[in-house]
């Protein structure tokens, strides 16, 4: 029965949630360097507070100290300060040994849900701290169906084109760069290669 719940934490075809509303869903409330939730262990079940020191924030936002030349080159900033904010979350919270994708035999594992709530939780700070000037965040968007598995993950859309990308920082162990490509190409089930 356990592990039927923690699945249905990833399920659905999919409603796109808004920012505010993943937030309210999870009881998550709006980010800040002094009270940031950082989820694990499968649908945000556990959720430490982490107050993100001067260092810890020079840490994260470095990628972005400049302002990006293009949309394509401010994604792949975005990307690095994920990598951050999850090298710094998993020191304090205990889940460094984070692997790709969702494990349940790993007592310091983070999901879909996990790795999408504090995707959009760093790119809502970025956004408010002014350090996002290509893209706005949108929230979180799903794939999969009743016969697929399910999977989330947060998402932006760039100013100029309004195309909306996907965020996804579940492929890969912890400290990783997130992924980030177009929504289609995401929602049609775009995995990196050798991913199996």
């Amino acid at each position: 029965m356990a592990t039927l719940l923690l699945l249905t934490g990833c399920a659905g075809q999919l409603v796109v949630s808004k920012s505010d509303a993943f937030l309210q869903k999870y009881d998550l409330p709006e980010p800040s360097m002094e009270a940031f939730v950082y989820c694990h262990d499968h649908g945000c079940r556990e959720r430490p507070v982490l107050s993100l020191t001067g260092a810890d924030w020079d840490r994260i936002k470095g990628p972005l100290a400049e302002k990006a030349n293009s949309p394509a080159e401010e994604r792949g900033n975005l990307a690095r300060a994920m990598a951050e904010l999850e090298k710094i979350g998993g020191e304090a919270t205990g889940t460094t040994a984070d692997r790709a994708r969702t494990a349940f035999d790993n007592d310091h594992q983070l999901d879909c849900i996990d790795e999408s709530a504090n995707a959009l939780g760093l790119l809502l700070l970025l956004q408010q701290q002014g350090l996002i000037h290509h893209h706005r965040v949108e929230g979180v968007e799903g794939r999969g169906g009743a016969f697929e598995w399910p999977h989330f993950a947060a998402s932006l859309k760039e100013v100029a084109s309004g195309e909306v990308f996907a965020f996804d920082s579940w492929f890969h162990d912890n400290g990783a760069e997130a992924e980030v490509m177009p929504l289609p190409v995401w929602k049609a089930g775009w995995n990196p290669p050798g991913f199996d």
